[in-house]
Parts: C-alpha cells; structure tokens; sequence
C-alpha cells in the first residue's frame, strides 16, 4: 500500500484591503500559479484571510507590498 503524506500546514495573513480591490487581488494570487488561496472573511470591510506555503512568504510580501497593500518590510533576509 502507498503511503501517503499530510500536507505541509499554510501559513496565514489576515489583511484589510480597499473592498474594490478584493477581486483584482485574487485575480493576481491566482496569476501567480495559485501561490496562495484568498478567503474573503468581510467583503464590506475588505477583510480577508491569505493562506500560503511558508516557502512563498518573501514573493507573497513581495507582491503585496507592490499593489500598496502591506507596509515594505524594514528587515533583512
């Protein structure tokens, strides 16, 4: 029999985006061959959750800080 492994736990980011905004930045995670998946928790506050393999951490930053929707980070890697 085959075994089978779990898959490697996603990180979280809880993030606010503008509401007109919320569609476009699943458009472009899905561009992204699906790096990450977008829950929208608040659609009227722009309240949403991206889950993310923590491998993908520095280009999901990447790309986030690129639309002006987190803060550049100060640190080095």
């Amino acid at each position: 029999m085959a075994s089978v492994s779990s898959p490697a736990p996603l990180a979280t980011l809880a993030l606010r985006v503008p509401r007109q905004q919320i569609g476009f930045l699943r458009f472009i995670l899905e561009g992204y061959d699906n790096m990450a998946l977008m829950t929208t928790v608040d659609p009227q506050r722009g309240w949403v959750l991206i889950h993310y393999p923590p491998s993908f951490h520095d280009d999901l930053t990447a790309i986030l800080e690129g639309m002006e929707l987190l803060a550049p980070s100060t640190h080095e890697h």
